[in-house]
Parts: structure tokens; C-alpha cells; sequence
């Protein structure tokens, strides 16, 4: 909120350029931060759009998770399930699940095996008990550290992003532009 708004420009202040990824994340530190365009650069990322746009259908991966291709699937990348909030993606799963009865859930993206924390294998921990008191223990599917995200994508009806702040603004665009999925 009002606090992170305040860190950013002041933290902005203090630096000479400022650098996003796209038109949209300049705009937005135009428009919300209100930093000058003179200060404004853009360094597009470099991520292997074509390693996304490979045609992967999805089915092998679920076929490994039992779900059969006319299920519904919604599911969310994350590599800090805290900060992206996926207790509200699970809460809203809760929601969808009670309308779509036979609907599944993905959860891609955990602690890094070299890089383990104990706060991350709680946070884990946490949200696995969140699935159960919602019933949803065999739908919601932790798939924990993942490198095959095209494939994990190319499983999903919808992509959910369910962070409040994204500060790179890639993963909605990027990931449903080129998996050819809706986002939300």
C-alpha cells in the first residue's frame, strides 16, 4: 500500500535511472510513483519466448497428476508463495470448486533444493492445511520446484496471479501470451 509507495520513491530519488521491462511498468512508475519519463528506461527481458511457444498440449503432465483433459485447471507460478499470496489463490479454489465441482488447482514453484528455509517449508506446511480445511487435498496440487513451466502452462485453462504487486509485470502477460491461456 501507501507504505511500499513511499520506500519506492524514495528509493527512486536516490538513483539516477529507473529501468522496467516494458511499456506498461514505465507507465506505471509514471503514472504511480511519478517519475519524470527523462529518468524512464527500458531494458526488455531476456526470456526464450519460443521455449513457451513450443505447442506443448499439456496432457503428459496431466496424465501424471490423474486429470483427465476435460477437467478444468487453474493453477499460479510462484517462486515465494507468501509475497504472491497463494493462501487467497487456495481460498478462491475453495470458491471455484463449490461451482465447478471437478475442477483442479496447480500450484507451481517452491523453495529452490539448494536454497532451503525453514520459513519456506512452513509457509508450505501452512498452505497444505489450508487445502485440507477447504476439503481440497486432492485437487489442489503442490508441485513444489519446478523447470518445466511451459509444460506446467500448457496444462492450465486459467492462469491465476493472485499478487498484489508484481514488480517485474511479466508473469500475467508473458505467461498467457505465449502458453495461448486466458489470465486472471
Amino acid at each position: 500500500g501507501r507504505w511500499l509507495r513511499t520506500i519506492a520513491r524514495v528509493r527512486i530519488r536516490l538513483s539516477d535511472r529507473v529501468i522496467g521491462v516494458a511499456a506498461g511498468q514505465l507507465a506505471s512508475f509514471r503514472e504511480v510513483l511519478s517519475v519524470r519519463p527523462s529518468r524512464l528506461t527500458t531494458i526488455p527481458n531476456g526470456i526464450d519466448v519460443e521455449r513457451f511457444a513450443s505447442g506443448e498440449n499439456g496432457s503428459f503432465l496431466r496424465s501424471d497428476l490423474g486429470i483427465a483433459s476435460s477437467v478444468p485447471v487453474a493453477g499460479m507460478v510462484t517462486g515465494d508463495a507468501e509475497y504472491e499470496r497463494t493462501e487467497d489463490f487456495i481460498r478462491a479454489a475453495d470458491h471455484v470448486a463449490a461451482a465447478l465441482p471437478d475442477a483442479h488447482f496447480l500450484i507451481a514453484g517452491d523453495q529452490h533444493p539448494v536454497a532451503r528455509s525453514e520459513h519456506a517449508a512452513k509457509m508450505r506446511r501452512d498452505l497444505e492445511r489450508l487445502a485440507a480445511a477447504f476439503g481440497l487435498t486432492d485437487r489442489v496440487h503442490f508441485l513444489g520446484y519446478r523447470t518445466d513451466i511451459p509444460r506446467v502452462l500448457a496444462c492450465l485453462v486459467v492462469f491465476v496471479l493472485p499478487a498484489r504487486y508484481k514488480s517485474f509485470g511479466l508473469a500475467l502477460p508473458f505467461s498467457t501470451s505465449t502458453s495461448g491461456r486466458p489470465g486472471r
